[in-house]
């Protein structure tokens, strides 16, 4: 269960609905652990953006945190107790549960500091309640500057957090994998973490 520490903490996923199963195995696994319900946004055809947008449109009171999944993450089995320790005493705005780029090797503290040039294939985030509006109002912006980016929620938090300065860690080891189902977006296969691999072991099939 999330500790008390961590203060007010909102989940949202990001959800296709030809992930219905997925779905439901990432929302029984987070209720086991004690978290608290997941909003679930679906994209029902407004596309992978408008639905990023609208995981940020409720984020939680101020002083909180919002913890982002996508439908193909799986958390490890202690992430509730490592992430309500490392929300309550972490120095980060944004904290990286995963990352195919750039990825931390365990360390005693649980998370390392990242460059936010490693926010990439981001499957899990969490992002602090008090950055959400400001990079609800960049966003649009970054996109019309990137067209050849149709869905890039992490390069566009990535280059928030460096136009702002702000801190960026990443959990070492990861708090979530990468479950290894087909790419909605075209994505290469084989994008697992290794030192959750070494950790935790396999994920569960869908």
């Amino acid at each position: 269960m999330l500790s008390s520490g961590a203060g007010a903490v909102s989940f949202v996923v990001q959800a296709h609905p030809s992930r219905g199963a997925a779905v439901g195995q990432l929302r029984a696994e987070l209720a086991r652990q004690g978290c608290p319900e997941p909003r679930v946004e679906w994209d029902t055809g407004r596309g992978a953006v408008e639905t990023w947008r609208d995981c940020l449109s409720a984020p939680p009171a101020a002083g909180g945190w919002l913890v982002y999944l996508q439908d193909d993450a799986w958390p490890a089995p202690d992430f509730a107790p490592r992430l309500g320790n490392l929300l309550a005493r972490g120095p980060f705005a944004v904290l990286m549960l995963y990352s195919a780029r750039k990825e931390a090797a365990p360390v005693p503290r649980g998370y390392a500091t990242a460059n936010p040039t490693a926010m990439c294939s981001a499957v899990g985030l969490v992002v602090a309640s008090g950055i959400v509006p400001a990079f609800a109002a960049f966003y649009p912006d970054w996109l019309a500057a990137q067209p050849n980016h149709t869905f890039a929620n992490d390069l566009a938090l990535g280059a928030f957090c460096r136009r702002e300065r702000l801190p960026v860690a990443i959990a070492a080891p990861p708090l979530v994998q990468h479950r290894p189902l087909k790419s909605l977006l075209g994505h290469r296969r084989g994008r697992e973490s290794k030192h959750y691999r070494e950790r935790y072991g396999e994920v569960p099939e869908c």
